[in-house]
């Protein structure tokens, strides 16, 4: 899913076309640059933004069956969903389709920092979506929000290390 929800927006932006997975998927449907357009967006891009909000499982549906609703072309040919044999993929929130699941940051920002090769990245937006009403607790967003703050300083860390 990553592969097209991202690298279709990045990857003419940093290398110039539209991933390969893409084009092998999309054929001739998919537009193609021309040599000149190519050179004007291939490198045009200083930084990478990052709006990330939660972590779903996804289940291809090239090669497994899936439900036939949705558009599986411009979704990528997957099923998403929170929850896994009834196990939500982390902590719920006040939306219920977003999960506290703070790996997924660092999940994030390795594999932008790996594909893109280290270009510099800043996260844009990120929600950690409090859900107050959990046990009738106050202190459970407090821990939804702690635990975003310590994904971000980990995936922060690790980029610092990686780009220094």
């Amino acid at each position: 899913m990553v592969n097209l929800l991202l690298n279709w927006t990045i990857d003419p932006l940093v290398y110039g076309d539209y991933p390969p997975e893409m084009r092998r998927y999309h054929g001739s449907e998919l537009p193609s640059f021309s040599t000149e357009e190519t050179e004007w967006i291939k490198g045009s891009i200083d930084f990478i933004g990052i709006n990330h909000y939660s972590a779903i499982y996804v289940k291809d549906c090239i090669y497994s069956s899936c439900n036939q609703a949705g558009n599986r072309t411009i979704q990528g040919f997957v099923e998403t969903t929170g929850e896994r044999d009834g196990v939500p993929t982390g902590e719920p929130t006040g939306m219920p389709a977003f999960f506290v699941v703070p790996r997924g940051m660092e999940e994030i920002v390795n594999y932008l920092k790996n594909r893109y090769r280290n270009k510099p990245m800043f996260v844009t937006e990120n929600a950690p979506f409090g859900n107050c009403s959990v046990g009738n607790s106050d202190v459970e967003p407090l821990i939804a929000v702690h635990n975003m703050l310590l994904a971000h300083a980990k995936a922060a860390k690790l980029y610092r290390v990686v780009s220094a």
